[in-house]
Parts: structure tokens; sequence; C-alpha cells
């Protein structure tokens, strides 16, 4: 509880401080470095699994292609 109290008052510090333009900005410039954070965070999670997929297919393809070899007689046991 103390803590956020103390927050409060820092928060309460910050606008006392803060000029009319400067609120405004943060009001923002804030959610907007959020919104943008979320989005890159979201592409790069997409990107990781879009590789993470395309690796494992192309095991799977080498596994399917050793099978076959060994089923045609032709690959190393």
């Amino acid at each position: 509880m103390k803590s956020a109290i103390n927050y409060t008052r820092f928060i309460w510090f910050l606008l006392w401080r803060s000029t009319p333009g400067q609120i405004l900005q943060t009001a923002v410039v804030a959610p907007l470095t959020g919104i943008v954070l979320i989005v890159v965070l979201t592409h790069l999670a997409d990107l990781l699994i879009a590789l993470l997929l395309g690796w494992g297919l192309f095991l799977l393809g080498l596994s399917a292609i050793r099978v076959v070899a060994l089923w045609c007689g032709r690959g190393v046991r």
C-alpha cells in the first residue's frame, strides 16, 4: 500500500511540474508507443513461428527423402 501511495505522489509531482503541452504529449505518445511496440512484437512472433514451421517442414522433407531412398535400396542405413 505504501508503494502505491509513493507512486501516486510521484505521478502527482510529475503532473504538477509539467506544462500542459508536456502532459498532452505524454498522453498521446505513450499509448502510441505501446501500440507500435505490440504490433512490432506481434510481427516478430509471427516471423519466428513461420521460421520454426519452415525448419520443421524442411526436416520432415529430408526424413521423407531418406525413407524413400532406404525403401528403394539406395540409402545408407
